[in-house]
């Protein structure tokens, strides 16, 4: 019987380990493979970790599998990158295939158990194309319920803290309407530096890294398929595919596609 809750590390620290010590298991189809560690500004020892392979012949496509963007997702991405090593790693094709596989782009956040990284910004909204594109006059109306959304006060006891903030929801949604509340809220924004889903004010740190090792796939390799981990998406205790905006099949061919339930 597996068990399955030896998939999901005690820590970010465990997870990082474990992940350095896979590269053995690449280097059996990959023996180019290579472990790189980018250590992030400041006192911390938070690291971003990615294991590169180069096809064994010639490449033709790119598998990328990322996690932690949210950092404490980190922790069913672990288990997502067991399940990997496990079950499909010796399923692929290295004579050409590319690996680009990525422990926590966002470390700190595992480590302390954020979504967030040490600026307070949500790394999911800090990736645009080009940095202009983080507009301060992005979704002013969050500012308008920053009160709700970002109280100033303490938290109080928790089953206080649940009775207000189910009144001040209900509050909110006869006042502006469940659609746009949902909508400002997830939205994310750039003028608000202690609300939730804040983008930042310029391109973080770890993004730039990540951007950077995209662009190199993206150069090399025509044919790519990026798996990147999230939680809190979908049916409980069920896997969700959320696929790009960019993509032109639709829910039901792609259903039908990956034989999805």
């Amino acid at each position: 019987m597996i068990n399955k809750s030896s998939w999901f590390p005690p820590s970010y620290e465990a997870s990082r380990e474990r992940f350095r010590q896979s590269l053995a298991r690449v280097e059996d189809y990959w023996p180019s493979a290579h472990l790189h560690q980018y250590r992030l500004t400041g006192n911390e020892d938070v690291t971003i970790d990615w294991i590169s392979a180069e096809a064994v012949e010639q490449t033709e496509k790119t598998l990328i599998f990322t996690t932690a963007e949210h950092g404490i997702e980190g922790f069913v991405g672990s288990a997502m990158l067991v399940y990997f090593f496990e079950h499909f790693l010796n399923r692929l094709t290295p004579e050409n295939t590319d690996l680009l596989l990525v422990h926590t782009i966002n470390p700190w956040g595992m480590k302390h158990l954020r979504r967030t990284n040490a600026n307070n910004v949500d790394l999911n909204r800090n990736f645009v194309w080009r940095s202009d594109e983080i507009d301060p006059a992005f979704n002013l109306e969050f500012a308008r319920l920053a009160p709700f959304l970002t109280p100033a006060h303490p938290v109080p006891p928790k089953l206080i803290a649940g009775l207000l903030f189910q009144l001040q929801l209900w509050q909110q949604v006869i006042k502006v309407g469940f659609a746009a509340l949902r909508s400002v809220s997830i939205l994310g924004h750039y003028h608000q530096p202690k609300g939730i889903h804040y983008g930042g004010d310029c391109i973080q740190e770890e993004t730039r890294l990540l951007m950077s090792l995209y662009k190199q796939v993206f150069r090399k390799s025509g044919r790519i398929l990026h798996l990147d981990m999230h939680t809190g998406w979908g049916p409980r205790y069920q896997m969700s595919l959320v696929n790009s905006f960019l993509e032109d099949r639709g829910s039901k061919e792609l259903t039908q596609h990956y034989s999805y339930p």
